[in-house]
């Protein structure tokens, strides 16, 4: 039964994925996959093995092993982690805005190019280099 499980929370991650690539609403898809794969694993619990939950801690929920505990880790702590993630995404695409606007992008690149010559493995070189130095 576990088998069954992982191979229908993977083929809806690739679900996931092709709506999005699709451009539909990214909220109502994680919604989506977070009530699938809440009630895949819950229901899943009934039919698994007791081995297979005793040698996978992760599947636990801590000192509280309950519906509420699981679903305050799965509604609680997942948003708190995506808005870390959300930042760090629009702060990324504010930057890259700024670096394409301003041109700095395009003369950094031109100028590693030229640098490297026609030695493709010192072009890769240099393009990571600056690519590094400009993320710090």
């Amino acid at each position: 039964m576990e088998y069954i499980i992982g191979i229908i929370l993977l083929i809806s991650f690739f679900g996931l994925a092709y709506y999005c690539i699709k451009g539909h609403n990214l909220m109502i898809g994680f919604l989506l996959i977070t009530l699938l794969w809440t009630i895949l694993p819950l229901g899943g619990t009934l039919f698994v093995s007791q081995s297979f939950l005793a040698s996978n801690p992760i599947l636990q929920f801590g000192k509280d092993n309950t519906l509420i505990a699981a679903l305050n880790k799965i509604y609680q702590s997942a948003p708190e982690g995506w808005g870390t993630t959300l930042v760090n995404v629009c702060w990324g695409a504010w930057f890259g805005r700024v670096l394409m606007d301003t041109g700095i992008a395009s003369t950094l690149i031109r100028k590693t190019v030229e640098l490297g010559g026609d030695k493709p493995f010192v072009t890769v070189a240099l393009l990571n280099i600056v690519t590094a130095l400009i993320l710090l």
